[in-house]
């Protein structure tokens, strides 16, 4: 177990050690430690495979130690330097300002969440690799990994038995990119034997990053205790939990990758950091390299990408991507077959017994939608708003997703799979959670800002005539 947290901690702290030394090159915003931490969880575990890779290539066999001393290495040159140039802004301290009922609902907020996150541990580090499709895609390819000490080609069955030699794999899901496989190969290097429940201890650490996104994310603008709110809210999502409990599915991480990723530009567009730039662009590519229909959400992500450096046509943007989506989606069911044969006779069958079930009746997102649909009402004008504008868009595109492939069935089967509709909802509903509560955060603090104190109405009504 001491190997497992090792294993967990050291890429952790040399994505953060990374990144940490490339902000001080830029300007510093508030919450940007815990969006560093965030974005740190996911680069340091990409990191490990590229070096499984680059071994792989070498001819070097995976070894625990080979794979620890670089990262070492890079924790330790990258956090001395950052150390050195860093201008140190104490966290505590906001809270420490804060009033009494604040610094209480504060610490009784933040052990809700602890506790939460060790029962989460408990669950993952002694439940065994459970899910059925975890067990023949990633699981199974983590074994092969594991036992070859390096990189291997996997193929489908027809490749498999028509194969000369013995240098190809049989995999269910050959396309599956190899990051997940790879970072489970090195927690099962780290531990010293196959453990196929400590291997996905990393899905319980890319829940950590969602918190710790979210909490710098609202922290921009906000203060620390709806800056928790939201962490708290994000990590509490019952089917997130259900996937961190049986890990060994792409949807958690790329949903990490691709929350984090939306989020960056969203600081983007209101800090017009250089920073927050080359964050969102490097957690779109680690988002790329989890899923291999990655990419039906990233363009979602693309197409809010010109509206961070135009802040001010936030509604234009809104307005475009809804128009596009809706006339997508008609074009699809209308003349999909002239498109391609494979999109030919595609229906459009919403059923609403499914959405029932899936979203008000059922115990994943029934509470989020209907919080969603409050603050829709309440923060309509902080929703066009920097940094709430990109997120809309990218919302929208990203629903519209969710609503062509789960009511364009065939659609769906095509470009995803055979995947549960709550599978596909999972993508989108942490960036909303987060954006829910950025509305609101947003829509109080106009709130305060256009109603003077008493004292200060007082005074004006005497100076006047």
């Amino acid at each position: 177990m001491i190997f497992a947290l090792i294993a967990i901690l050291l890429p952790c702290f040399a994505g953060t050690a990374l990144l940490w030394y490339a902000s001080t090159f830029f300007k510093h915003t508030q919450g940007l430690m815990f969006r560093l931490l965030a974005a740190g969880i996911l680069v340091g575990f990409v990191l490990v495979t590229l070096l499984m890779r680059v071994y792989s290539l070498l001819g070097v066999s995976f070894s625990f130690w080979s794979l620890a001393l670089p990262m070492i290495l890079i924790t330790a040159c990258a956090g001395s330097l950052a150390f050195r140039r860093a201008v140190f802004a104490c966290p505590i301290d906001a809270l420490r300002s804060s009033s009494l009922p604040t610094r209480l609902l504060f610490g009784g907020l933040l052990i809700w969440i602890v506790i939460r996150f060790i029962l989460l541990w408990i669950e993952v580090a002694t439940q065994p690799l459970f899910p059925w499709e975890a067990i023949l895609q990633s699981g199974a390819q983590a074994h092969v990994l594991f036992g070859q000490g390096k990189l291997v080609s996997f193929v489908d069955s027809s490749a498999w038995l028509n194969q000369s030699g013995g240098d190809l794999y049989f995999s269910m899901s050959p396309s599956l990119p190899q990051t997940l496989p790879l970072l489970q190969t090195w927690m099962c290097l780290a531990v010293g034997e196959w453990n196929d429940a400590l291997m996905n201890l990393p899905w319980w650490m890319m829940l950590a990053a969602l918190g710790f996104g979210a909490y710098g994310f609202i922290r921009q603008n906000s203060g620390v205790l709806i800056s928790l709110a939201a962490a708290w809210f994000v990590t509490s999502l019952p089917l997130l939990n259900t996937h961190v409990a049986l890990a060994g599915l792409p949807d958690l991480p790329f949903a990490a990758a691709y929350t984090l990723s939306a989020l960056a530009l969203a600081v983007y567009s209101q800090s017009k950091n250089g920073f927050d730039l080359a964050i969102f662009v490097i957690l779109a590519f680690i988002a790329a390299s989890f899923w291999q229909v990655s990419y039906v959400w990233l363009v979602t992500v693309l197409v809010a990408l010109p509206f961070a450096f135009l802040p001010g046509w936030g509604r234009r943007g809104a307005t475009i991507t809804l128009t596009v989506a809706v006339l997508g989606i008609l074009l699809l069911t209308q003349a999909g077959g002239a498109l391609s044969p494979q999109l030919a006779a595609l229906t459009f069958e919403f059923d609403t017994t499914q959405w029932q079930t899936m979203l008000i009746d059922g115990e994943n997102w029934h509470v989020l939608w209907f919080a969603a649909l409050v603050v829709s009402l309440f923060g309509a004008r902080q929703t066009l708003k920097p940094p709430c504008g990109v997120l809309t868009i990218i919302l929208i595109g990203a629903i519209a997703v969710c609503v062509a492939m789960i009511c364009i069935p065939r659609l769906g089967a095509l470009v995803i799979g055979a995947v549960h509709a709550g599978r596909i909802v999972l993508t989108v509903m942490p960036l909303l959670a987060v954006w829910c509560i950025a509305v609101w955060s947003a829509t109080l603090i106009q709130a305060n800002t256009k109603i003077p104190d008493r004292e200060t109405a007082d005074a004006k009504a005497e100076h006047l005539p």
